[in-house]
């Protein structure tokens, strides 16, 4: 099976093919920029389905076959993409961030930016400028055990983008963001690479990227072009089914934000590496 962009595994199933005639791919693209445009603007499927003249069942179905999210995931999602620039590029604080991005309880809000990219609004604030005790303190966000569980070897299809940083991930849900269980860097020469999937974890979810030079303050906003990706969501089905080849495409505006930062990434896979010197 080969893999590309943000897919359950491979391609969409007949039923939601069908459903996606009935919302037509510009209407949910134009509710994805909306999104996008606005953050803080409240969401409302019932809302958007009946402005597009269809079901909220049939939105919902067509709009996760497009980006591999519900509705409300991609919201959130795009929310807190918000909230990390405003974080990094600006001193606010985390209460009138919450505020600007549309939340109106601090804790919710908190609760979700930490979920989804891996460390909480002010960690993300302190790493970006540097403060070396919130760099030591990913020891133990990264305290993770590798190669424990049943490993998930994959391949991605040559020839890669020429300069670039290649990494791989293996988070803990639907959506690549968070903390990844494990993860590596894939030598662009032979793009083999596996990762080890906790056996008491049923599902995950794998997403390698690709980028070229970026600007570090820009990379900890958010803030980066030319990326390319692939990510499978993954189901236990898939344990011990042979090596995935995977194909790298061009990050598109349908899909959901990369949440968890490039150098956060980088700095907690050289933290593992160190750990553990033979992987």
């Amino acid at each position: 099976m080969t893999a590309t962009g943000f897919t359950e595994a491979g391609p969409c199933p007949a039923a939601d093919l069908r459903e996606r005639r009935h919302v037509p791919g510009a209407a949910l693209r134009g509710c994805i920029a909306r999104m996008r445009e606005d953050p803080a603007a409240e969401f409302r499927t019932e809302t958007a389905a009946t402005a597009l003249g269809s079901s909220p069942f049939a939105f919902i179905r067509a709009f996760k076959a497009v980006t591999g999210l519900s509705p409300q995931r991609f919201h959130a999602a795009v929310r807190i993409e918000h909230a990390k620039r405003l974080l990094v590029e600006t001193e606010r604080s985390v209460t009138d961030v919450s505020l600007d991005v549309g939340y109106s309880s601090l804790g919710t809000f908190v609760r979700t930016f930490t979920a989804l990219v891996g460390v909480s609004p002010r960690q993300l604030r302190r790493l970006a400028r540097g403060d070396r005790a919130a760099i030591d303190e990913l020891g133990a966000l990264g305290a993770v055990t590798p190669g424990t569980g049943t490993m998930l070897h994959a391949e991605l299809e040559l020839p890669l983008p020429r300069g670039a940083l290649v990494a791989a991930g293996l988070f803990p849900q639907g959506l690549p963001a968070g903390l990844p269980f494990d993860g590596c860097f894939v030598d662009s020469a032979s793009p083999r690479f596996s990762l080890a999937w906790p056996v008491s974890r049923r599902r995950a979810s794998l997403l390698v990227a690709a980028v070229g030079s970026f600007d570090l303050g820009d990379a900890w906003a958010g803030r980066m072009n030319g990326i390319q990706v692939c990510g499978v969501a993954l189901l236990p089905t898939m344990r011990g089914t042979g090596r995935l080849c995977l194909r790298l495409r061009p990050l598109m505006e349908t899909d959901p934000p990369l949440l968890t930062p490039v150098p956060l990434l980088m700095q907690l896979q050289s933290v593992r590496s160190a750990s553990a010197p033979g992987r």
